[in-house]
């Protein structure tokens, strides 16, 4: 393109731009211009390097670069190509026009560099051979208009000087390209040319991705007002269709091209965004034709009847991610309902479990207040019940790492649904039997770290780590000299477990646990990552001071080393010197699990009922008990009615469903077969026993499907 066009009106203007630009005097505060120094203002900002220039400085640069054979302006200092000319420093008005015809000739001389950018073939020959394309003017209201336009894109006068119509067949101009053309373009690899949809649009693009920065969603504003994000549009308009999208997200060029197109969409999400903080409406025309949904939630909902399949797909679940990313609530919502479903057989592909693992956090995120909370747990729910209905994915799930994480992110989510809650009591009272499989730690761990997204929720949450505290009770000082179990994670565990009961004021737990530690204190002395996780323990402080001292000096009788006493001493009161005040506890009780309910439950007796809730304003606490739920949480107003709905899906599931854990899913070697292993230990008459089954059929397999079949189910 030649830049005559919007240079010559430089040669007029120059003298009379430098002499505005030396008349005002700098202000304080005001940078002053990098290349007239000498207290000039700087009124213009160079983007996207961010040299700082008075307004006869940028004229002057524009008519030197009349004649030369690169297309743009270059940056005199760092001589990166200019993009774009930011007013700054309080800018005269008359000047501020005068840098919006800059811009228009920065972005045309962008979308120009954008062929040889991108390194198409032979660019010189192409640039000699083919006629330069000039834009044209309108007589009438003086608006530039690119070369192809037969109309004036803001009154309509007609092109005074048509083009030509040529033979060739394949037409780079998308808004003249048929759907196969577009998806001919699609499969190329870089997609060369579609430089000129993103430049248009007001986004920087080469080698098929593209690039922003800070002021890409103005730059795409700016470029709404000329209508730049026709061709992107056309492009979107091409992959709306639902087979269209899946033939393009699985195939191995055209996938990172969508991918390409999914940010982008992102981008123009933020920028109308920012147009409606600023009162402005943009895109109605393109939201009119397709119910009310801007380009991101067109390509999503393109994707929903393939999510599935796309989730598994070695590169197409990347854009069921980069989708889910930036989804309104709804969408997010919709995405979900659509893979949840298939979630037991996703969380048995090495690249499915992943996608869900990404939405469950994304859910959590999105949907954790207002209307769509209950949405997100029901969803949840919803994944529970599905993962029940098919116990051989539940028990690869009980011994793989990344779908035990999945697992763990469902019942948090769900709850306080009735088949999240059953799912995750299952697993927690299973505790010490996943332990005694290979790999069945990582479970383990993964519900250690639960949280979900309300106050009544987590309660219940902190209910099921106080169930594996007690199914571990015992069995800590083994898992933490890796006397019971081989595998390195065990010692994290215990310090896990810890830590979470600190975090939830479980005192009675810190004490009984510290006691059972401390009775071991002599060997515990001699191993430094132990004795560190007793040290930890008793330096926490929702303990109270006498509770620690008693611990200490029962330790005087038992740890046969003085030197490694006193160093411990010092450590424990230095440290507990220097915490700061304990938190308020985050429930109004502790949990009803206590350190004495196993041995109570040994004996036969029945254990004391949960606390009742505490009172509202305005009511009695007697009032309140019969409300309460399960675990003595009120059951408030919010959501009865769909509430009452779910319920008694769950009763007709409860009815369908044996949710009891047998033997079955711990005692055929189920593992993770990248898991280290871990020793067999005969000890067959306890329930919550060490030992592994000798056999080990699955030690050769490597993914769930392979899991499934050798066990004789179906994926």
């Amino acid at each position: 393109m030649s830049s005559s066009v919007w240079t010559a009106t430089v040669w007029g203007q120059g003298k009379a731009a430098i002499l505005a630009a030396t008349n005002r005097k700098i202000q304080p505060g005001e940078e002053e211009c990098h290349i007239c120094k000498d207290d000039v203002p700087a009124s213009v900002t160079l983007r996207p390097c961010g040299h700082m220039v008075c307004f006869g400085c940028v004229e002057n640069l524009r008519a030197k670069n009349i004649f030369r054979a690169d297309k743009g302006v270059k940056c005199p200092f760092c001589r990166q190509y200019v993009t774009q000319y930011e007013p700054c420093n309080s800018a005269d008005p008359e000047q501020v026009r005068l840098l919006n015809e800059a811009n228009r000739a920065a972005a045309f001389a962008m979308a120009g560099r954008a062929p040889i950018a991108n390194g198409a073939p032979n660019a010189s020959r192409t640039v000699s051979a083919v006629p330069v394309e000039e834009s044209w003017m309108c007589n009438s209201c003086r608006c530039l208009n690119l070369a192809h336009r037969d109309e004036c894109s803001s009154c309509g006068r007609a092109n005074p000087r048509p083009k030509q119509a040529t033979v060739s067949t394949r037409s780079k101009d998308l808004l003249k390209c048929s759907d196969e053309e577009i998806l001919g373009y699609m499969f190329e690899r870089g997609q060369p040319f579609f430089a000129r949809c993103y430049s248009e649009a007001g986004l920087m693009f080469s080698q098929g991705r593209i690039y922003t920065d800070a002021d890409t969603p103005k730059r795409i504003l700016n470029a709404f007002k000329q209508r730049g994000e026709e061709r992107l549009m056309r492009l979107v308009k091409v992959l709306a269709n639902s087979e269209t999208f899946l033939e393009v997200a699985t195939h191995s060029n055209s996938n990172y091209g969508l991918q390409t197109l999914v940010e982008a969409t992102l981008k123009i999400r933020e920028a109308t965004e920012l147009a409606a903080a600023q009162g402005q409406t943009v895109l109605c025309w393109f939201r009119s034709a397709h119910d009310g949904r801007d380009p991101h939630a067109v390509l999503l909902y393109a994707a929903l009847p393939n999510a599935a399949e796309l989730s598994k797909h070695e590169q197409g679940n990347f854009v069921v991610q980069k989708l889910a990313n930036h989804a309104e609530p709804q969408e997010l919502v919709n995405l979900c309902g659509a893979i949840f479903p298939q979630g037991p057989s996703l969380v048995l592909d090495h690249k499915g479990v992943f996608v869900m693992r990404h939405l469950l956090t994304m859910l959590k995120k999105v949907c954790s207040d207002g209307l769509h909370r209950f949405d997100a747990c029901e969803l949840a729910d919803g994944l529970c019940w599905h993962f029940m209905e098919a116990p051989e994915k539940l028990k690869f799930c009980l011994h793989n790492t990344v779908a035990s994480q999945v697992l763990a992110a469902a019942v948090a989510l769900g709850l306080p649904q009735y088949g999240a809650l059953q799912l995750g009591s299952q697993v927690a009272s299973s505790a010490m039997r996943l332990l005694s499989s290979k790999n069945g730690i990582a479970c383990v761990l993964s519900m250690l770290e639960m949280e979900s997204i309300d106050v009544m929720c987590n309660e219940l949450v902190r209910d099921l780590v106080c169930t594996i505290a007690m199914k571990l009770q015992g069995s800590l000082y083994g898992l933490l000299m890796k006397i019971t179990s081989q595998d390195d994670r065990a010692p994290t565990l215990v310090r896990k477990l810890i830590e979470r009961l600190a975090a939830e004021h479980e005192d009675s737990w810190l004490d009984a646990i510290c006691q059972e530690l401390v009775n071991y204190g002599d060997t515990i002395s001699e191993n430094q990552e132990a004795l560190d996780v007793l040290k930890d323990a008793l330096c926490f402080n929702v303990q109270q001071d006498e509770t620690v001292v008693d611990h200490i000096t029962q330790l005087r009788q038992i740890v046969p080393s003085k030197d490694v006493m006193r160093s411990l001493e010092e450590d424990v009161c230095n440290r507990r010197d220097s915490n700061p005040d304990p938190p308020e506890p985050r429930y109004y009780a502790p949990s009803f699990i206590t350190p004495s309910m196993k041995y109570m439950l040994a004996r036969g007796q029945m254990p004391p009922g949960p606390p009742p809730p505490p009172p509202r304003a305005g009511e009695s606490a007697a009032g309140l008990v019969e409300a309460a739920g399960t675990f003595g949480t009120p059951i408030t107003g919010s959501g009865n009615r769909r509430g009452s709905q779910q319920g008694g899906r769950s009763a007709q599931l409860r009815n369908n469903i044996n949710t009891r854990f047998d033997e079955s899913y711990f005692a055929e070697g189920l593992f993770d077969p990248a898991a280290p292993v871990q020793v067999a230990v005969d000890t067959a008459s306890d329930t919550d026993g060490w030992g592994v089954s000798s056999g080990d059929p699955w030690a050769n397999v490597s993914t769930g499907e392979d899991w499934l079949s050798s066990a004789g189910w179906s994926a």
